[in-house]
């Protein structure tokens, strides 16, 4: 029988190589603590008059305050990220068959059946937690798309180094809080949220996200704030997504 662990090995051989180079821990913006406004850089006018003559930032929204906000009825009928799918069957077919076929197909044309029956044991792991965390539809073509691309360059091998991954955390962190302004703690607490939620019952999404790079990607972080929202406002009692 094989175990949810012997599947993310047969995935990512490389990545659960215990080598010393692949025990190095990564910090990326899904797994790293949150940065406080310390280590930003001063505006010139702090760095002239000090800190109480620089424009105050808007006090921070809280997860609490997001998920209490009232939906409008467009909202509740145009939810943000889409409506979440009715079946296991549903999520497979419309959101991740898609980008799992090229590879199953080139594991079968190499005669390589382990990889094959590996690629679709993971799509059928992922369609199952999507449809158990009821993932907006949107959203969940959305991440697949971007993990497609994930797996294309592990494939590829084209991962980004230590360095090049501390250089796009950095990047997307400047983009989401610009993006996110005051929302951005609690976005982003709401993504690292849904990110665990989903690493539990997919466990090769961490070699992706937490070993390959893809948790740097503001993209995948943008619809995981998406699905921790909705889980969260679904915790509460409140259907629907924030427009």
């Amino acid at each position: 029988m094989t175990t949810d662990a012997d599947l993310a090995a047969l995935m990512y051989p490389s990545m659960n190589d215990p080598t010393p180079e692949a025990a190095v821990p990564v910090v990326n913006a899904l797994t790293q603590n949150l940065e406080h406004a310390e280590g930003r850089l001063l505006t010139s006018a702090e760095r002239m008059y000090g800190d109480s003559n620089a424009p105050q930032p808007l006090p921070e929204v809280t997860v609490e305050q997001l998920t209490a906000e009232p939906l409008s009825a467009a909202d509740l009928m145009y939810p943000d990220g889409g409506k979440a799918l009715e079946s296991v069957q549903d999520y497979d077919q419309q959101t991740l068959r898609e980008s799992f076929e090229s590879f199953e197909f080139k594991a079968r044309h190499d005669g390589n059946d382990a990889d094959s029956a590996a690629l679709e044991a993971g799509r059928l792991q992922a369609a199952t937690a999507l449809h158990e965390m009821a993932v907006p539809s949107e959203a969940a073509h959305a991440i697949a798309g971007e993990l497609e691309g994930w797996h294309s360059r592990w494939m590829a091998n084209d991962l980004p180094d230590l360095d090049q991954m501390d250089a796009t955390r950095e990047q997307t962190e400047a983009a989401l809080r610009k993006e996110w302004g005051p929302e951005y703690s609690a976005n982003l607490e709401l993504a690292r949220s849904a990110y665990k939620d989903a690493a539990k019952r997919i466990p090769w999404l961490r070699n992706l996200v937490e070993e390959a790079g893809a948790g740097n990607s503001a993209a995948l972080l943008r619809q995981f704030a998406k699905i921790g929202l909705s889980s969260a406002r679904n915790r509460r009692g409140t259907v629907g997504n924030r427009s």
